[in-house]
């Protein structure tokens, strides 16, 4: 009797160390599961799921420097889709209101943008229209046209939503995790649930927690994503990161069911380790904010694919215009 007790105290104490050292490397990887799986309202039975759910997202889509081939498949396809306009928006205000914000339009303006677009004959696409488009098919409609919103204000329902349920179009939501819910600024998780649920309004990655500045480069006004500590190594800064968007893809798929394909660079700031934590992050391209003129995808990395900024009092006709030309 006694050996049965002994052996089966060594048997616990040794499943109890597993169990130890599995949290622990799990913890070194940024993530702690059990907090975390209480923070997104994980039931202690579907801990293991989440678990489960952290080595999924973990898991690289190509990249293009351990995967050429691949790469370049992706590649080939990109210069099939050609001219791709894409659009960015941050806030909202009632038509009647006028702002010099420059990242600020009112209603009216925005709804003026899509009827001029779609007399035009263009297409509104999203982000999983373009990851489709450049990993599997190579090809989007012929006049294709994205709306992208930064931030997740909530006047992206409350304003922008309304507008595009009245034309049928389709949008583009990047959200920062820490946002949502935060105040009454930002959209609730509700709100993203009813917009994602009406397949025009498709949520992606802004960063969990990157927007804020690191207590060392404030006066340079850098966000946490593109400041690299002192005394971090390059692996050790990519993995930063890396947990972050994991983190935003893993809360992003829990409240809508989908999970992100895309990412917008807080600030537009780009680097090769924020680059290399996004593919590590499972995310298949990265949009930045360039006042660019110049639509043609092909002349975008995958991974640094450019947009226009939409600002208050635009000369639309002009805009019109470029967006027209060859």
């Amino acid at each position: 009797m006694k050996k049965f007790f002994k052996a089966l105290f060594v048997f616990i104490f040794l499943v109890a160390v597993g169990i130890l050292c599995f949290m622990i490397f799990l913890n070194v990887k940024g993530i702690n599961p059990i907090n975390y799986a209480e923070k997104l309202g994980f039931k202690s039975e579907n801990k293991k799921i989440f678990i489960k759910r952290v080595k999924e997202s973990e898991e690289k889509i190509p990249d293009p420097q351990d995967d050429k081939e691949a790469m370049e498949s992706a590649l080939s396809y990109k210069q099939r889709v050609g001219k791709l306009p894409i659009l960015t928006y941050h806030y909202f205000i009632p038509g009647d209101q006028k702002t010099k914000n420059y990242a600020v339009v009112n209603a009216n303006e925005f709804e003026t943008m899509i009827k001029k677009l779609l007399d035009l004959g263009y297409t509104f696409i999203d982000t999983r229209d373009i990851k489709e488009a450049l990993y599997e098919t190579g090809s989007l409609p012929a006049k294709s046209v994205m709306i992208s919103m930064d931030d997740g204000y909530r006047n992206n329902y409350e304003i922008a939503y309304p507008i595009l349920k009245k034309y049928k179009v389709k949008a583009t939501i990047f959200v920062i995790g820490t946002a949502v819910g935060s105040n009454e600024r930002f959209l609730t998780w509700d709100m993203i649930k009813e917009m994602s649920d009406s397949g025009l309004v498709d949520i992606e990655n802004h960063t969990y927690d990157m927007h804020s500045f690191a207590e060392e480069s404030v006066e340079k006004k850098i966000p946490k994503l593109a400041y690299k500590f002192p005394t971090e190594t390059d692996e050790e800064y990519v993995e930063r990161i890396q947990d972050d968007l994991i983190k935003n893809n893993l809360v992003i798929e829990k409240h809508t069911g989908k999970r992100p394909v895309a990412l917008s660079y807080p600030g537009g700031f780009w680097n090769k380790n924020i680059q290399k934590a996004t593919i590590n992050a499972g995310l298949y391209m990265g949009f930045i904010g360039a006042n660019n003129d110049n639509f043609d995808i092909k002349n975008s990395s995958i991974y640094k694919i450019i947009r226009y900024n939409v600002y208050p009092g635009m000369d639309l006709d002009g805009f019109i215009k470029k967006l027209e030309r060859d």
